[in-house]
């Protein structure tokens, strides 16, 4: 899958887009196709690491978490075994919570 990535703190010119190897998940998590994101103020702070204090929650010398981007919309591809309330091929919008930790 591709994915917008970046494994130091700047502005945009830090930011490449890479495939990456789609990640395990847990029999309680779904797989989503994006269709659609926005870049908001938290994901500008995760990208510059400003104000200072991003630092403490996204990694002091650079970002723990490379891939960018919180909220989505799109389609869901795979559910874990545990999903009752989506089936793949369901429309979808949410926010990435691990984006969040």
């Amino acid at each position: 899958m591709e994915a917008a990535v970046h494994y130091e703190y700047g502005n945009e010119s830090v930011l490449q887009v890479k495939t990456i190897p789609i990640p395990n998940f847990s029999q309680n998590e779904i797989l989503v196709k994006v269709k659609a994101a926005t870049v908001n103020r938290t994901d500008c702070a995760y990208l510059t690491g400003k104000p200072a204090i991003m630092h403490l929650i996204a990694g002091f010398k650079k970002p723990r978490n490379s891939i960018t981007g919180s909220d989505f919309a799109g389609v869901v591809m795979t559910v874990g075994e545990a999903v009752t309330k989506l089936k793949t091929g369901d429309r979808v919008v949410g926010l990435d919570a691990n984006q969040l930790s």
